[in-house]
């Protein structure tokens, strides 16, 4: 099998190292120049545009930001693809995962939803957590090099949206546990404790999470570096949202949270990472 990758950006670029360091060949579409010299000194060859690599190509991951770029995306390989499959690494709804898998079907070929949750760190480390539905024959077909970039591995099950709609739930999570360790932490420091105090004591605590343990440190070190950004889970919250409405279940939490991100992402850097969210909530931005 030849493989592909489209989308190399802050999670896509290692994970395309990975699939190298596992041993397999790697073709790829990138539009940075410098992102193109980097994997092709690992390796690595580029193609000009998806339509070219997916000529070549049996199996192609996509690791983009948004559905539209994905459905571009998808749109071009289908125009070159004779039968393999298509991975949709990027976070979308489950509606929207069922129409790129619609539309590949009808050019007989086949996808996989392969959303991944564990950050840059664990893509660069090989440890990302890989959420997957659709075919199970077809998810077998492309485990080996799912495996060089994923630690855990969980199969949903052949209904090809429940990739999408386990990782809304993960990123609605995600951002509450923000918006709370951000409000821990404002409120602790009001209150005469040291920052150190607080994610000493709490990351050793029940009142931890993953969250916690990764986002507090950059909110106290005022360090909102790219990693997962504002407007990245602005849109994943409002995949979520939606989901709640059409299944008639109230969101508290989650409504208050999507909205502090939709205010985040029009007054702050949406560029920044998501934990700069505390600045709509400790006064340094009115």
């Amino acid at each position: 099998m030849s493989v592909g990758i489209i989308g190399t950006g802050a999670i896509g670029l290692p994970i395309a190292k990975r699939i190298l360091s596992g041993g397999f060949s790697l073709n790829f579409y990138a539009r940075k120049e410098n992102v193109c010299n980097e994997l092709c000194e690992c390796g690595a060859k580029s193609f000009e545009d998806p339509e070219s690599l997916g000529s070549e190509c049996d199996t192609v991951f996509i690791f983009v930001n948004t559905f539209e770029q994905c459905e571009e995306c998808v749109s071009k390989l289908l125009k070159t693809m004779c039968g393999g499959i298509i991975v949709i690494g990027a976070t979308i709804s489950p509606e929207q995962m069922e129409y790129l898998d619609k539309i590949c079907r009808e050019k007989s070929v086949k996808t996989i939803a392969a959303p991944v949750t564990g950050g840059v760190k664990g893509a660069i480390e090989g440890t990302l957590t890989i959420i997957l539905s659709g075919n199970k024959n077809d998810v077998d077909a492309v485990s080996e090099y799912t495996k060089t970039f994923g630690k855990n591995l969980y199969f949903l099950g052949e209904k090809i949206g429940f990739a999408h709609t386990m990782k809304a739930l993960v990123q609605l999570l995600v951002g509450i546990n923000t918006v709370a360790t951000a409000e821990a932490l404002i409120l602790g420091q009001k209150n005469g404790l040291e920052p150190q105090q607080i994610y000493d004591v709490i990351s050793n605590s029940a009142g931890t999470s993953r969250i916690f343990e990764n986002r507090a440190c950059t909110m106290i070190k005022g360090d909102f570096s790219k990693r997962g950004t504002i407007n990245i889970l602005q849109k994943d919250l409002k995949i979520s949202k939606k989901m709640a409405m059409d299944s008639n279940v109230p969101l508290v939490l989650g409504d208050v949270c999507s909205r502090l991100f939709n205010v985040g992402a029009n007054v702050l850097d949406g560029e920044e990472d998501f934990s700069a969210i505390i600045k709509l909530l400790d006064g340094s931005v009115k």
